[in-house]
């Protein structure tokens, strides 16, 4: 049994007996613990390169800083909508499609590259909506943005060429996916698609921006 184990099961035997003056156990990542028993402290080191760490801890994108992403994506859609309708009135682009520029499929994934949160605004195109995705998981898993992998390296006869044919062909190499980064981690990233792929990159741009925002609103990289 380890050091730490032995200190909560002594925690228990003592609260069980009701015998006083302890003060509790603390464990505080595996590195002490101790109890507290009528004044005499044990203190019982537990150094971490002594434990066989199997796992390790991943930061990961919250449901909640995924929803201000979204929030900050369709409020810079809306802004974009705008300004195509007023184009469309002026007839500078007399195309009825232009009235719904304003509405776009918005993905978020998490550093596991799992769906975390989709959105998709009343008008946006629905053959979109995986694109989108794929966006998202792109550039979470490679940790870049989608728009990065338009030069020659990626295209026919480059040495990266296919690439998009990578992970049961979701690889994107289309603008629009963008990895969300905090402290120089990735813990997620968006997606967005329906528009050209620098009107999707204009959206997903809004939405980092936003997240980054609510952390330094927040005082700390804690999602």
């Amino acid at each position: 049994m380890s050091l730490c184990r032995r200190a909560v099961e002594l925690h228990r035997l003592y609260r069980n007996a009701g015998i006083e003056g302890y003060e509790g156990v603390l464990v505080s990542n595996y590195n002490l613990c101790y109890i507290d028993v009528l004044g005499r402290r044990a203190i019982f080191h537990i150094a971490k390169s002594n434990i066989n760490m199997a796992t390790t801890s991943v930061p990961r994108l919250s449901l909640e800083a995924a929803k201000v992403a979204a929030d900050g994506a369709q409020e810079k859609a809306k802004q974009m909508g705008m300004g195509m309708q007023q184009l469309y009135l002026s007839n500078s682009l007399h195309d009825p499609a232009n009235l719904h520029l304003s509405d776009f499929n918005i993905a978020l994934v998490d550093s596991t590259l799992h769906l975390l949160h989709f959105t998709r605004m009343p008008s946006a195109k629905l053959t979109s909506i995986q694109i989108s995705i794929d966006k998202a998981f792109t550039a979470a898993g490679h940790r870049a943005p989608t728009s990065a992998y338009q030069n020659k390296n990626f295209l026919p006869g480059g040495p990266a060429f296919g690439i998009h044919n990578s992970n049961g062909g979701r690889f994107s190499i289309i603008g629009g996916g963008i990895p969300i980064v905090i402290d120089g981690v990735t813990v997620g990233a968006i997606g967005v698609s329906t528009g050209t792929p620098a009107q999707d990159i204009e959206c997903a741009t809004a939405g980092v921006e936003a997240v980054e925002a609510w952390v330094r609103r927040r005082g700390g990289a804690k999602l």
